[in-house]
């Protein structure tokens, strides 16, 4: 398998995040999302989703003809120490998508995080829109 190299999105509130090899792996993009809107902040109680907190991810295809998940995902405040159980929690929703053979999730913590990237659905739920 090729060396995944991760693309910053073009604009982080519109969700551009996800980056998709082939058409075979787009269904996964959907996939991808709806576990995710499962995965709770630690420090602030969104889903990393509308927190904005991927700011890259790849869909590749497998060598054993599935599909291989890369995901960079960062932290609301990289200081708070909790970057392996984000990382841990987001893999484990991720490996559970049918045809998904390989995950692999990066902690990115450059650019930072800012609330200015917060989707206008976590912004609502915050009372901040």
């Amino acid at each position: 398998m090729e060396e995944p190299v991760l693309r910053r999105p073009v604009d982080s509130r519109q969700q551009k995040a996800i980056v998709v090899e082939d058409e075979k792996s787009a269904p996964a993009v959907e996939a991808i999302l709806d576990r995710l809107r499962n995965l709770r902040d630690l420090e602030i109680p969104l889903n990393v989703v509308d927190l904005v907190l991927i700011p890259a991810c790849h869909v590749l295809p497998s060598q054993t003809g599935g599909r291989s998940i890369v995901l960079g995902i960062t932290m609301t405040a990289p200081g708070f120490g909790m970057g392996e159980l984000l990382q841990a929690a987001a893999a484990e929703r991720l490996r559970g998508i049918p045809g998904v053979d390989d995950v692999e999730i990066l902690l990115v913590l450059d650019p930072p995080w800012d609330g200015r990237r917060m989707s206008e659905a976590g912004r609502l739920q915050l009372g901040i829109l």
